[in-house]
């Protein structure tokens, strides 16, 4: 499971480089670059699809709004055939970004849980019946 998660995600690294590497945000100000531009976001949204199809068995929730975005079913059989001319819907984030600090304090509240539930129980003992 690990294993199959760290290659879904190096998939994704690659994903992220191309749209970095291609920059659409530039593309999209140079005149006369719309059908590269085209070309670039269809490429993003299919590795989108293919990756969010890798992790629908993983995170089903997430992968139900993805579906919800791309106005179509994620399945093994539609990895293999690219959402050409197909309308998506508009996006909506599909969830929050992380917030270190809050990953921290939840750290820290959950180790004074731990310590308290590790607190040794003294008292005087129950009288045998």
């Amino acid at each position: 499971f690990g294993k199959a998660v760290r290659e879904i995600m190096a998939l994704a690294d690659l994903a992220n480089r191309y749209v970095d590497e291609q920059a659409p945000w530039v593309v999209a100000k140079q005149e006369g670059r719309d059908a590269d531009l085209q070309a670039i976001c269809s490429m993003g949204i299919n590795l989108f699809r293919v990756l969010m199809t890798y992790l629908k068995p993983v995170l089903p929730k997430l992968t139900e709004r993805a579906e919800a975005f791309l106005n179509t079913e994620l399945t093994w059989d539609g990895i293999q055939q690219p959402l050409l001319g197909h309308k998506v819907n508009p996006f909506k984030a599909l969830y929050n970004r992380i917030d270190m600090k809050q990953v921290e304090a939840l750290v820290e509240a959950s180790k004074e849980e731990v310590k308290a539930a590790a607190a040794p129980v003294t008292g005087p003992l129950a009288d045998d019946p």
